[in-house]
């Protein structure tokens, strides 16, 4: 069981209970070990990779050739990156945001759901869609139960500064993802940038962590950037919007 309420992981040997308010969908076992289940978006009936270690700003991960086929499963036009734009345990990927019309995920269905598109070749659910639920793990019998935590409903649109970062391999922080049309991005923004402060608005300093909490909350909260690069030196002042078209 994964508790991303809590925070904690726990294991059992005997017989799980099915909980009572979790909605229950089959899992497969692929012959390369990856855990999968069925997926349906629109009128599409496909298979998703379930990941715990992949992270994203949006709840899925979809190969831009099956919207190339598939264009109408999408319920508003795509916005473009620049830079990295997922991470998981096997590396970066570039591409697009957009939302899905509807999707379907054994009991459970959702719509105008905010999803990531990409020049991989898989589906991908992540720990952005399962930190929205308590999650339960029966593989004896290839099940997965999610229940819902009301405190982490689902977003319809992107909340969002417009860019995201990391550190490069000498600690320093670094401009890792610039949205299209975003805040980040008509500031002047580009990726490669360095990061030498952050201040919030009252013009006190944060730290890195710090941001990382803003930029993953639903909050609009001014922040001032001293930025860096083969130009010299600026300040740039950010508030959150809206990613998506409504």
């Amino acid at each position: 069981e994964i508790n991303y309420e809590r925070q904690l992981i726990s294991f059992a040997r005997e017989n799980i209970l099915p909980p009572q308010s979790g909605l229950k969908v089959d899992l497969y076992l692929k012959s390369n070990r990856q855990i999968t289940a069925e997926l349906i978006m629109g009128t599409i009936r496909t298979e998703a990779i379930i990941d715990t270690g992949f992270t994203s700003k949006t709840y899925l991960l979809i190969p831009l050739k099956l919207i190339d086929e598939y264009q109408s499963i999408l319920s508003c036009e795509p916005i473009k990156a620049k830079g990295n734009v997922v991470t998981s345990i096997i590396g970066h990927s570039v591409g697009m945001i957009a939302k899905v019309n509807s999707m379907k995920l054994g009991d459970f269905y959702t719509e105008n759901l905010p999803v990531t598109l990409d020049n991989g070749n898989s589906i991908v659910i992540g720990s952005k869609f399962l930190s929205c639920f308590n999650v339960i793990f029966d593989y004896p019998a290839m099940k997965m139960y999610l229940t819902p935590i009301d405190s982490r409903k689902m977003a319809t649109n992107i909340f969002s500064y417009g860019f995201g970062s990391g550190k490069d391999k000498t600690g320093k922080i670094r401009i890792y993802t610039i949205f299209k049309g975003s805040p980040a991005d008509l500031s002047g923004l580009v990726v490669g940038d360095e990061i030498r402060k952050i201040y919030n608005q009252t013009n006190i300093e944060l730290t890195y962590e710090e941001l990382l909490n803003l930029l993953d909350s639903e909050n609009d909260q001014t922040i001032k950037l001293l930025i860096s690069n083969h130009t010299g030196e600026r300040e740039v002042v950010l508030n959150k919007t809206m990613l998506l078209p409504e």
